[in-house]
């Protein structure tokens, strides 16, 4: 009896391994795999009401019904982040190999090398009858190749006139590159990718790509609380632009501001806005002003004081009038504003930055700052409206006779290109002006898009106003 036992569980081993080895060949059938997703679930069930949980919320945060899939949506989602972070990695360190060494004359030629691709891609195949005239054509004597007895003297006489040395070619060619080589990086800091730089489209295009790719690199980075490498980001973009107003082209400072307000770093948002004074974007201005309000108020430190917030609040409404009423009303205009998250990077000073404004997650900081919305309704009702930065009517009107001349530009600028008829370019009618024509076409075209509806925002804006005004909620007590 006792031989008799290893024999009986090795035939139990066999068996348990034989059903695994036909399982696995054959993969898991329909039944099964129910069978398996139920008891699952039953399982979850369970343990959620155990736990005092939501079974259905917890489906909602990524349970999936797949055989393989283990990853909930939110690990799918990081994963996808984290992709993207090191593809915008590579080609910003790409992009900055390139304008370090940067060489006009390759650069041109890269261009105009990709302009006749694809016109190639776009130009019809050849007919039977183009291919045999272009094989009839007549080659030029030096292009002859002789054959048969003639073949050695021709071989010979070919070495002796036309051979060059590949080494001393590459040797040339490194030194004038060597001397065309420049570092646009130190030439053009303070002033990157701005106005100054128009003479050089395919430069100027290059660098605006670069600004471009550093914000999407931090603004990703923000996501996904990588919040050193967003700094360091936001910071090179603005040591690039400058401080000059009229060579900021992203919203780097903005962003910066949103970060350090958000991660409650109220000592580095203060640097921050002592830095770029003449900043006159509301992610600034009012963000200093709230910054300023709580240093006075609420924590009592000495280099706060209430005039300091007043003048800080202040040059927040002359910045941006709507933000202020927005926020001090915040109530009535969040019953009326619709669409607000359609609203992306917009323009200083206008409705749409207050509406992009108060319905960021800047909004929160103030409802939740105890006493800061009545504070800046006190200061707002005592301000002088005989300054037209400061009278909301005036400056509604402002925006929307801009809008209506906006409107009426748009209109004859697509009748203009309903009107136009393409003109074929051929290969050969490529220079420096149709480069500098295309990468101008390809960085100002937006016709195609879907067009903004700015008065839209404006009634509503004006609605919202227009009942707070009835109300009388616009006159101190």
């Amino acid at each position: 009896e006792l031989s008799d036992i290893p024999s009986y569980y090795q035939k139990q081993k066999m068996a348990k391994n034989k059903g695994k080895r036909q399982h696995a060949s054959q993969g898991w059938s329909h039944e099964e795999h129910s069978a398996r997703v139920t008891k699952r679930l039953a399982s979850m069930a369970k343990k959620c009401e155990r736990e005092g949980k939501d079974l259905d919320e917890k489906l909602e945060k990524g349970y999936k019904r797949s055989a393989l899939a283990h990853d909930s949506r939110d690990k799918i989602d990081n994963k996808k982040l984290f992709l993207n972070l090191s593809h915008l990695q590579r080609e910003i360190e790409k992009l900055r190999e390139n304008l370090t060494h940067w060489d006009e004359v390759e650069e041109l030629a890269k261009v105009q090398k990709q302009r006749q691709e694809e016109q190639a891609s776009n130009k019809p195949p050849l007919t039977r009858a183009e291919k045999a005239a272009r094989k009839r054509q007549k080659m030029h004597p030096s292009n002859w190749k002789l054959r048969g007895a003639a073949r050695p003297a021709w071989e010979v006489y070919d070495f002796d006139t036309r051979y060059v040395c590949p080494h001393s070619q590459s040797d040339q060619e490194a030194k004038e590159r060597a001397k065309r080589i420049q570092n646009i990086f130190y030439l053009h800091k303070g002033h990157f990718g701005g106005a100054l730089m128009e003479e050089d489209v395919v430069l100027q295009s290059t660098c605006r790509t670069f600004l471009s790719l550093l914000m999407q690199y931090g603004t990703l980075c923000v996501e996904a609380k990588r919040f050193k490498s967003a700094r360091n980001a936001f910071i090179e973009c603005m040591e690039l632009e400058g401080d000059d107003t009229n060579t900021i082209i992203t919203t780097a400072r903005s962003r910066l501001m949103r970060m350090y307000l958000e991660q409650n770093r109220p000592d580095s948002a203060r640097r921050l806005f002592e830095r770029i004074p003449q900043d006159r974007s509301a992610w600034v201005r009012y963000g200093a002003a709230l910054v300023e309000f709580v240093s006075w108020n609420l924590l009592n430190e000495t280099s706060s004081t209430e005039q300091t917030s007043v003048t800080m609040l202040h040059q927040a409404m002359e910045a941006n009038i709507f933000c202020a009423y927005y926020l001090a009303f915040h109530e009535t205009f969040s019953t009326f504003m619709e669409y607000t998250e359609d609203i992306e990077d917009a323009e200083a000073g206008t409705v749409e930055e207050a509406i992009e404004y108060c319905s960021s997650e800047q909004v929160n900081l103030w409802l939740q700052t105890e006493g800061a919305l009545d504070w800046l309704r006190i200061v707002l009702l005592r301000a002088d409206t005989s300054y037209e930065n400061l009278n909301w009517k005036k400056m509604l009107d402002n925006a929307e006779r801009k809008a209506e001349e906006v409107t009426a530009a748009n209109e004859i600028l697509d009748e203009e290109d309903s009107e136009e008829e393409p003109t074929p370019c051929g290969p050969t009618d490529i220079d420096e002006e149709s480069i500098n024509s295309s990468c101008e076409q390809s960085s100002t075209a937006d016709h195609d898009e879907e067009k903004f509806d700015l008065k839209m925002y404006l009634n509503m804006f004006r609605m919202a106003m227009e009942m707070i005004n009835d109300s009388g909620a616009l006159h101190l007590c």
